[in-house]
């Protein structure tokens, strides 16, 4: 459920011209969800709590050119 919210968010945000995504975290659970849609950490450290992901937005377009509909 988490990955379909996340993939409609990132969608309506790039429809609407969003040139970057970033999200912040302190769970892990929710930073491996972030990692599978291609968010890279550039900030902060998980061993001291929140970390800073931003979406690779490149890598995000290819990997649905790849995916079969």
């Amino acid at each position: 459920m988490g990955s379909i919210l996340l993939r409609r968010a990132i969608e309506d945000a790039l429809e609407r011209g969003a040139v970057g995504i970033e999200v912040s975290t302190a769970s892990p659970d929710a930073r491996r969800l972030y990692e599978q849609h291609h968010f890279k950490q550039f900030r902060g450290n998980e061993n001291m709590g929140e970390v800073f992901l931003e979406l690779d937005i490149r890598e995000y377009k290819q990997n649905l050119k790849v995916k079969p509909v």
